[in-house]
């Protein structure tokens, strides 16, 4: 898992051409403005889902991760939680399923991040992930998931 702000991007090009398309992406573009769903930047090899939402209690969230893309999940507007646990961490609750490339899990958090405005965790396969939890009080947020294949 790594954590991060917009600003420094740069050092991650370094990963490959798709996570260069990526980063590209994300420094270009004006995210405030796009609609919520899903995005095309290169077919399914990179793409963005923008979504928007009121934050939850950590007990509603679930977690969750995939083996096909890494996710870029950055903060647009508003403030979050995110847990993040290794995979080892953590049981499984419900089984891969290759269509959605989704994996649940139950277990305690190793950390819980909290994300504002401008700030992104990018997370591997390994790193199980529960997005969209309340700090304290619940809020709106804006974010995009930038979906990278591996």
């Amino acid at each position: 898992m790594i954590r991060d702000t917009i600003h420094y991007l740069e050092k991650y090009r370094a990963l490959g051409k798709r996570f260069v398309t990526a980063i590209d992406y994300l420094v270009q573009t004006d995210l405030q403005q796009l609609e919520p769903g899903r995005h095309t930047i290169d077919g399914d090899d990179v793409f963005i889902l923008v979504s928007e939402y009121t934050t939850k209690p950590l007990e509603s969230g679930f977690w969750e991760a995939h083996r096909k893309y890494v996710d870029f999940q950055f903060i647009i507007s508003g403030k979050e939680q995110i847990g993040y646990a290794n995979l080892d961490h953590l049981t499984v609750s419900k089984p891969y399923e290759e269509s959605s490339d989704a994996l649940f899990l139950d277990g305690p958090a190793d950390d819980m991040l909290i994300m504002n405005a401008g700030e992104l965790a990018i997370f591997w396969p390994e790193d199980a992930h529960m997005p969209s939890i309340a700090d304290g009080t619940p809020s709106q947020v804006k974010k995009a998931v930038v979906k990278v294949k591996l």
